[in-house]
């Protein structure tokens, strides 16, 4: 799975920091490996349309050598809801997740999604429905096993995630899902988040919008994941998603606290030469 990069042994001075300096020192440290990734993983389809919007968009990384069809991984990007995207040709992060996936015999997806505050709640969980539904009707034409869908998400997009659970109810359509650092709602959002450009600024109505409930209730199997060098929040709305299953049914889901690693890099690194929580991924998705 890895590139050759050593890219494991960034400096853990990096990692530790955070806020808009570390985003670019973590771009700028990984971009050469990514761009490796890309040329051995190309795209096999870039922005394929899966809905009206002019951000319904989604790319199409395709295995090589797997057997068809093949099982599905399919990744919402984070951007605090009201920015971000799914990468690209010309731009590799976000991409690598779908390229991680198909280096390793899973059908790659990667897709953007409408942003707030144009969007609100529950908009962009509704994108995710949308995206869902059209790998139901058309993955087949790309080798792909349409039931045998994994969700993936991180920060906004494990929220946007966790916000699809909670339309989809009893038939969500995946088998399994991984939450890496939501904010599912145990916490109060802090204050000027962009968090209330996306959800209601009345703290009642927007306890009914927060996905918390789904993500203790839902029958979907779990992969929940942190990083070591996660903002505080993140920390404790993991450590509370992971109390409130162990209440309800005497075990944990399973979960994974990346060492070494912060916010963005648990993300940036997939596909790189340190395999710890790809591999962890790999092993739950097949398993499922």
């Amino acid at each position: 799975m890895g590139t050759g990069d050593q890219t494991n042994e960034v400096p853990a001075h990096l990692h530790r920091a955070l806020g808009r300096v570390a985003l670019e020192s973590a771009r700028d440290t990984y971009r050469a490996a990514l761009l490796r990734l890309a040329e051995r993983v190309p795209a096999r389809a870039v922005d394929v349309r899966y809905g009206p919007d002019e951000r319904h968009l989604l790319d199409i990384y395709t295995p090589r050598d797997a057997g068809s069809p093949a099982p599905i991984m399919l990744w919402v990007h984070g951007g605090g809801h009201v920015a971000g995207g799914k990468g690209g040709p010309d731009d590799p992060f976000e991409a690598n997740v779908g390229r991680f996936a198909a280096a390793n015999g899973f059908i790659g997806v990667c897709m953007s999604y409408r942003l707030a505050p144009a969007h609100r709640w529950p908009a962009l969980g509704e994108d995710v429905a949308r995206a869902i539904a059209w790998l139901q009707r058309e993955a087949a034409g790309y080798g792909g096993d349409a039931g045998r869908i994994v969700l993936m998400g991180a920060s906004a997009g494990a929220v946007n995630v966790a916000t699809y659970l909670q339309l989809a109810g009893d038939t969500p359509g995946i088998v399994g899902a991984v939450l890496m650092s939501g904010s599912y709602g145990y916490l109060p959002p802090d204050p000027g988040s962009s968090h209330f450009r996306y959800f209601s600024e009345d703290a009642e109505q927007r306890s009914r919008q927060l996905p918390r409930a789904a993500v203790e209730e839902t029958a979907v199997p779990l992969l929940v994941t942190c990083a070591q060098y996660d903002p505080d929040r993140y920390h404790r709305e993991f450590v509370e998603l992971l109390r409130a299953r162990l209440m309800r049914d005497g075990t944990m889901p399973r979960a994974h606290v990346l060492s070494g690693h912060n916010h963005y890099t648990q993300i940036f690194h997939l596909g790189t030469a340190d395999s710890r929580l790809g591999d962890e991924i790999l092993d739950f998705a097949r398993g499922l």
